[in-house]
């Protein structure tokens, strides 16, 4: 698997206007409708973020093998306590896949506060039916928690892993969206019961739920 990150923060002005953005009536301060972008290369991640796992890095590519059930491999810093003047946002993460070196590679990526991660486990080709799981989690070096309800999406078991997927989350509202383009693309929608609190501070984290499965990062 290679993996390439991207994301997009934007104030929303209603639950359903992810584009239509200006800063809302009750936030003290002036928001700015783009708060936050950024393409993660490997130099940038080995600069930025919070990094374990690791067995090979080059300027083009971060190589993982987990280590240990449920371990963070990732975690990236976004804002810290009281950076943001708003609390409805929406978070958009872009990953870019190639196939992966070891058949059980289910990556889980996840939007934090200190306390609480919402996001999604990405199927591998060994999940019959299943292109996702949406999955709130106690963050940590590794974490704690179970997995949430499938996404569903697929007829029958794919022979490769998904090329693009776009994971879109409004914290605010409990809210998320997985989207896969391969198959003809696909969408599965879910709220989740836990609510992160992003004045508290906010971070993009990655997981290995299983040892030794690999991912390897563009």
């Amino acid at each position: 698997m290679r993996l390439s990150i991207s994301i997009i923060i934007l104030l929303l002005v209603h639950f359903q206007a992810v584009f239509g953005v200006t800063h809302l009536q009750d936030c003290s301060c002036e928001c700015p409708r783009l708060l936050y972008t950024k393409v993660m290369n490997p130099d940038w991640l080995l600069d930025h973020a919070s990094i374990t796992g690791l067995i090979s890095t080059s300027s083009a590519l971060l190589h993982f093998r987990n280590p240990q059930t449920n371990k963070r491999l990732i975690r990236i810093p976004l804002f810290q306590k009281d950076e943001l003047c708003t609390d409805d946002i929406a978070v958009k993460i872009k990953l870019y896949f190639q196939d992966p070196p070891t058949d059980d590679s289910d990556p889980i990526i996840m939007l934090c506060d200190k306390t609480t991660c919402n996001g999604n486990l990405i199927a591998d080709i060994n999940n019959v039916g299943v292109a996702c799981y949406f999955v709130s989690l106690t963050p940590g070096n590794t974490f704690t928690g179970t997995l949430g309800g499938t996404c569903g999406g697929l007829t029958q078991k794919s022979s490769i892993s998904p090329k693009k997927v776009i994971v879109t989350l409004r914290p605010k509202q409990q809210w998320g969206s997985f989207h896969i383009t391969k198959g003809g693309g696909f969408t599965a929608a879910a709220t989740f019961t836990t609510k992160l609190d992003v004045k508290q501070g906010l971070f993009v984290e990655l997981y290995g739920p299983d040892v030794e499965e690999e991912y390897k990062l563009e």
